[in-house]
């Protein structure tokens, strides 16, 4: 379970998040940091979070690979969705469906490279869910 200080700082910064509602550059800016920092704090703690369930990670943890597959993995990929439908993301799932469906943007990479058949299978399961 995360720390209640922890909590605390996500709710401070979400409503920070909150409070920046224009939508000229500056503000997108401002609230895309406010996120990020959010986001970069809480996806830190998950690797710890991940090791007191019991799951062996490796010693050096890679920013990338905490941001996306442990947060994932922390998560649950179904209630990642779930919770994008629930908050009516349809759209920007749809968006995403189509971006990886016309290679217009590369989901998973390594050093640098697309792993086209990776993105496939992402696509697999959000048409799925759709």
């Amino acid at each position: 379970m995360l720390s209640n200080h922890l909590i605390r700082f996500y709710n401070s910064w979400t409503d920070k998040a909150n409070q920046i509602t224009g939508d000229n550059l500056s503000q997108v800016y401002d609230k895309y940091i406010t996120i990020f920092i959010t986001f970069n704090n809480l996806y830190n703690q998950i690797p710890q979070e991940l090791e007191r369930r019991g799951i062996s990670l490796p010693k050096k943890i890679y920013d990338s690979k905490a941001a996306t597959d442990y947060v994932v993995r922390y998560l649950g990929a179904n209630n990642v969705l779930d919770e994008l439908y629930r908050n009516a993301n349809e759209k920007d799932i749809n968006s995403i469906i189509t971006i990886i469906g016309q290679e217009l943007f590369y989901i998973k990479l390594h050093n640098g490279q697309r792993q086209r058949q990776e993105d496939l299978k992402i696509l697999a399961k959000y048409m799925t869910k759709t």
